[in-house]
């Protein structure tokens, strides 16, 4: 998986998703990479220095995700880096109201990862990722995937819906082949509910 954010600029848009893997979102998008004048998109990421998709946007350092083009000079001819990166910084504020939960905020995810920080709320649904921090809660349906750090709750697991633990709390499977990993000791500890 690429960092998050993962988007494609190409010459007249940028393109982000609700997945961080710059192939998954050429194949959601049907573009085409190498064109008959060169390649018509440049991989790139954005991201906070320390990791964490709270810190302000200001922050975030934008890299190309293949420097070994730019030293090659495969990149493309349109490609501008002080441009690229302005496009970049325009569609960040779209990317993060779509793809992070902040404190105070309560979202819901069907598809893709979301992030979740603070005491945010996020409901997940269908096949979606939710990677959850510092005091945040999650309820999980169907076949999501949580990941709970800090002092997050997972409140409901239902369907297949699967929990990593990482913190103290003593959250237990709820609903038909759940499936709760307790990862905060050495060994991680499988719980399914039947």
């Amino acid at each position: 998986m690429c960092k998050p954010a993962s988007m494609l600029v190409l010459k007249s848009k940028v393109i982000g998703g609700m997945v961080d893997e710059h192939e998954r979102l050429i194949e959601e998008n049907d573009l085409h990479v190498d064109g008959v004048r060169g390649p018509n998109l440049v991989r790139v990421e954005i991201s906070p220095p320390d990791g964490r998709l709270d810190t302000p946007l200001a922050e975030w350092v934008y890299r190309l995700d293949e420097e070994k083009m730019e030293g090659l000079g495969l990149l493309p001819e349109w490609y501008d880096a002080k441009k690229a990166e302005a496009r970049v910084r325009r569609e960040l504020p779209k990317w993060l109201a779509a793809r992070v939960a902040l404190a105070g905020e309560s979202k819901e995810i069907r598809e893709g990862v979301m992030y979740a920080y603070g005491s945010s709320t996020v409901g997940a649904y269908g096949s979606s990722v939710v990677c959850a921090y510092d005091s945040s809660e999650v309820c999980a349906y169907d076949s999501s995937v949580v990941w709970a750090y800090d002092s997050s709750v997972v409140r409901a697991c239902q369907s297949h819906a699967t929990v990593r633990h990482y913190n103290k709390q003593t959250t237990k499977p709820e609903g038909p082949k759940a499936v709760m990993i307790d990862c905060t000791g050495k060994r991680a500890v499988c719980t399914v509910e039947e």
